[in-house]
């Protein structure tokens, strides 16, 4: 009944997000010639209007709305179609009532944060001084509470952990880096060079250092080159997975079920769609991760040699 209650939900919640496109979109398209030439394109982190443009600039935001819409929907019907499969894994199955639930809610919340953006644009509007910290909290919440959900069955074995960090110092290990894929290396480019065209115009025609934009820009490029850096490393008993300092994963050879190469979307250790799934168990409770290494044949092929000993 419970599991009823929660598709259900979802199910409603995609056709919210869908209505909301529709009618931002249609009430814009059929008051075109109304909205102001000149409209609000660009906020501060006081929500506050601090640069504005022509009213084409919306066509922009219209399409990163529909570009949103489209990815969550497809995710969010990979989960839903691999967890209800009669096919289905345990695994699987579990995503159905963990993992798709919060993303369903996330997907709401993205939706509405767009569609509000291009409301208070085209009625020449502020976004209001509570908006940044609003929008943060409505993202993390659904995240917090998931990774709370997670840690109930996750508790960590700090002696396990210990002799694990003690192997890490001294062994060397054996290094894979992330593959990359174009589109990837695309829109990290993209992004950079976005935020610093948009420090670079305030500098040289506002003639003013935006230091928002800055700081935004500095953190895009920690993050990107931490991202790109992914680390698999093979040690003697376990697989250490490094995302610089953002964080690390230990998987015991020994704790690992199955292994498979995948195309999985879901958020990972990963910068490519090429994957592996690596299936494992911690505290009797099922796992799992995806990680996406240079030459991926040979990878696979010496984590099955050391799961095998």
């Amino acid at each position: 009944m419970k599991e009823k209650k929660i598709m259900h939900m979802c199910k409603i919640i995609q056709k919210i997000d869908l209505l909301i496109g529709i009618v931002v979109t249609s009430v814009a398209i059929i008051f075109w010639k109304q909205i102001p030439d000149k409209i609000p394109v660009h906020y501060g982190i006081s929500g506050k209007v601090d640069r504005f443009g022509g009213k084409e600039e919306l066509i922009l935001l219209f399409f990163v709305l529909w570009l949103s819409i489209g990815i969550f929907s497809i995710v969010a019907y990979y989960l839903k179609t691999s967890g209800a499969s009669k096919y289905a894994s345990e695994l699987e199955a579990e995503s159905l009532y963990t993992i798709y639930p919060i993303f369903t809610w996330i997907s709401l919340i993205v939706i509405c944060i767009l569609s509000y953006i291009i409301v208070n644009s085209i009625l020449e509007r502020n976004l209001g001084i509570f908006f940044l910290p609003i929008t943060l909290i409505a993202i993390c919440v659904p995240i917090v509470i998931y990774r709370r959900k997670e840690r109930r069955y996750t508790k960590s074995n700090l002696k396990e952990k210990k002799k694990f960090c003690q192997e890490e110092r001294n062994e060397k290990g054996v290094s894979y880096r992330t593959a990359v894929d174009w589109w990837l290396a695309l829109l990290f480019v993209s992004c950079i060079g976005l935020e610093g065209w948009g420090v670079l115009h305030e500098l040289f025609v506002a003639k003013r250092v935006d230091l928002v934009m800055v700081g935004v820009n500095v953190f895009l490029l920690l993050v990107i080159l931490h991202v790109i850096r992914i680390q698999y490393i093979f040690y003697s008993e376990h697989l250490l997975i490094k995302v610089g300092w953002i964080g690390r994963e230990r998987i015991p050879y020994s704790n690992i079920t199955n292994i498979k190469e995948t195309h999985n979307p879901l958020s990972a250790p990963a910068c490519s769609l090429n994957r592996i799934e690596i299936d494992y168990t911690i505290e009797k409770r099922n796992k799992f991760t995806l990680i996406s290494p240079v030459h991926l044949k040979e990878f696979k092929k010496e984590l099955i040699r050391r799961c095998e000993k």
